[in-house]
């Protein structure tokens, strides 16, 4: 391999000492170049891209670069081997204090570039900065743009979360794929489920989306949004779960799917995330999932929320979750409802009301679901009860919780589903 230097080190040097100090940036320490040059900053996270090692660092004024492990020191190459070791997911535990964003601005307009149509497969062909992606009819070029718009833009909104999520795909090899698919039948025949609006399939780095739930309808000889059942809620949901994708996919289901729930909450339109009030969006999402349906008097009953127990979300898998969704479409409702809310809380409203641990719990989770062989039960239950229980009875936390959601206009009691798993 062609040795790589960092000439980037010393101009950033150079440009550190102009910079006043602001607060100090934890995790700092000295790197030196293989050519000798000297720079203070924190390591953020290490990747490989087309099989090169690159650390990405965060210096005093909190920028961020990047440099190949190869252009650092023997000895600093050595002291990040070994945090690797401690660090399996390559990504540092993000230090508080966490700033969340009040919202994020992405392109309406992205770039798309139509890379013709596949005969045998039969579907029209898209690629943008992050996907490449499917349709399988003739979709207007508007229509098409709206959903690109927020292929790009749901990336960027959650790498501006303090989740340190790591969202954006390093090289082309780890570009998205989605198909967007006119019909039912095709979508079932993909590996749709039943009650699903669609569906992220991790080992294929794919998800599937169907016309009907984003409101395009048939328009003569073409397809397009109608203007009135526009909804990229699902789309929004299934490309977090993408953009997570991977390298989040150990996480319990609740958290899986209480982000994914939690983005498509926030405000969207154009391009752009708004999470300026994150407490009453979440809120009204619950509201108006259950508003005006045949669900509204069972799931809401005089317009008190009955939220699955946190104990239950908790301790939930991935095939519980899977089958009460196809059990009971109600009762799953209810579990990304109930995600959703345990997310805000923990995220906005715990303790500090930062995130401050939740983050870590959350690292710590991933680490440990991916490194412990046996008991990663028992092990979960330590991390959860450090830094999300502390001490508190499940009774307490439901209180906290549900004193929390009322100041934000949304009533709750916690109960059980129906569905016996």
């Amino acid at each position: 391999m062609k040795r790589i230097t960092i000439p980037c080190l010393t101009t950033l040097l150079v440009a550190t000492l102009g910079i006043a100090r602001s607060a100090e940036v934890e995790g700092l320490r000295t790197w030196t170049s293989s050519g000798g040059k000297s720079l203070k900053a924190a390591l953020v996270k290490v990747t490989k891209v087309d099989k090169v090692a690159k650390a990405t660092m965060k210096r005093q004024s909190g920028q961020e670069f990047v440099v190949p492990l190869s252009g650092l020191s023997d000895a600093d190459q050595e002291a990040i081997q070994a945090w690797l070791k401690t660090n399996p997911t390559g990504v540092a535990i993000p230090i508080p204090p966490f700033i969340w964003p009040t919202k994020y601005n992405g392109s309406a307009t992205p770039k798309v570039v139509e890379a013709g149509y596949d005969d045998e497969e039969g579907y029209h062909l898209y690629r943008t900065k992050y996907f490449d992606f499917q349709v399988d009819a003739k979709v207007g070029k508007t229509t098409i743009s709206q959903c690109v718009a927020v292929f790009e833009s749901i990336v960027g909104a959650l790498d501006t979360l303090p989740l340190a999520l790591d969202t954006v795909p390093a090289s082309d090899k780890e570009r998205y794929k989605a198909i967007l698919v006119s019909s039912r039948t095709k979508y079932a025949e993909l590996g749709g489920m039943p009650n699903s609006g669609g569906f992220f399939w991790p080992s294929k780095n794919l998800t599937v989306i169907p016309f009907r739930s984003l409101g395009i309808e048939k328009k003569g000889n073409s397809w397009g949004f109608d203007g009135k059942n526009r909804n990229f809620d699902t789309l929004v949901h299934e490309l977090t779960h993408h953009s997570m994708g991977r390298k989040w996919s150990s996480l319990p289901v609740w958290v899986t799917e209480g982000i994914a729930d939690y983005m498509a909450a926030m405000p969207y339109r154009s391009g752009q995330f708004l999470f300026t009030n994150v407490g009453k969006s979440a809120a009204g999402s619950v509201r108006d999932s259950y508003k005006g349906t045949t669900w509204e008097r069972s799931a809401m009953p005089k317009g008190v929320f009955i939220m699955v127990k946190p104990s239950t979300l908790f301790a939930i898998s991935h095939r519980e979750w899977s089958k009460t969704l196809a059990m009971n479409a109600m009762d799953g409702s209810r579990y990304y409802s109930s995600s959703l809310l345990m997310i805000y809380y923990f995220m906005h409203e715990d303790a500090g009301g930062r995130g401050e641990h939740f983050v870590p719990w959350l690292h710590e989770i991933r680490a440990a679901r991916l490194t412990e062989r046996g008991g990663v039960g028992e092990k979960q239950k330590a991390i959860t009860e450090k830094y999300l229980m502390r001490g508190r009875t499940n009774e307490e936390l439901e209180k906290d919780i549900a004193a929390t959601l009322q100041k934000k206009g949304l009533r709750v009691q916690f109960g059980k589903a129906r569905t016996r798993l």
